[in-house]
Formats: C-alpha cells, sequence, structure tokens
C-alpha cells in the first residue's frame, strides 16, 4: 500500500478561522483531521512595510487524491486575499495512511486507534 499523506499547511488570522476552516475541510470529507497550532508569529513584507502578525497555523492531513480540492475549497473560504495555502507529501506509516484514507471513503467506520 502506498503510504504516502499530503499535508497541508495554511496560517489564518484567528483561531476561530482556522476551527471554522477545520470544521469545512472536515465536513466535505475532503481531509482526514487537522491540527490547529495557535500563537504563531509571521514576519513578511506586504505592501512594501515590513509586518509581523500573529497567526494560528492549520495543517491537515489527506490523500494526493484530495490533495486539490481542499486547496481549492482552503483559498474559497479563506480570509486572506492572498493566502499561503501549501502542501507537501510525505512518508507515513502504514497504518497511519490507511486510516487517512478510510477516514475520507467512510469517516463512520475509520478508528485510528
Amino acid at each position: 500500500m502506498n503510504s504516502d499523506v499530503v499535508v497541508l499547511y495554511c496560517p489564518f488570522p484567528t483561531p476561530d478561522a482556522a476551527r471554522d476552516a477545520a470544521k469545512t475541510l472536515l465536513g466535505a470529507k475532503l481531509v482526514a483531521c487537522c491540527n490547529i497550532l495557535p500563537l504563531g508569529e509571521s514576519h513578511y513584507v506586504w505592501e512594501g512595510v515590513m509586518t509581523v502578525a500573529s497567526e494560528t497555523v492549520l495543517i491537515a492531513k489527506t490523500t494526493p487524491h484530495m490533495r486539490e480540492a481542499a486547496m481549492q475549497q482552503l483559498a474559497a473560504i479563506h480570509p486572506y486575499t492572498t493566502p499561503a495555502i501549501l502542501s507537501f507529501t510525505a512518508q507515513s506509516s502504514g497504518p497511519f495512511a490507511a486510516w487517512v484514507m478510510a477516514a475520507l471513503l467512510n469517516p463512520a467506520t475509520a478508528d485510528i486507534g
């Protein structure tokens, strides 16, 4: 079995915005699970101004097949004009990859253990 899992990384302006995105992605069965990491600090230049902002990072796990749909959904619901929506293919343990697949195909019976 292929043990590839797609990891999506996307910062949000608030914990509530990240939670809402997680609920939307999970409800649409586009991702198997999400982690929300609060109190991140981002440094960037926006419109010529060096900026520091507090952000909450959403990390979501999905399958390679669902990557594009999940990224499109994130872009559609994100409050930023130009959100950072990044995806990475990661090797995972076989059981976790199987769980991710099962969670998206049949969430009622998927059990992480």
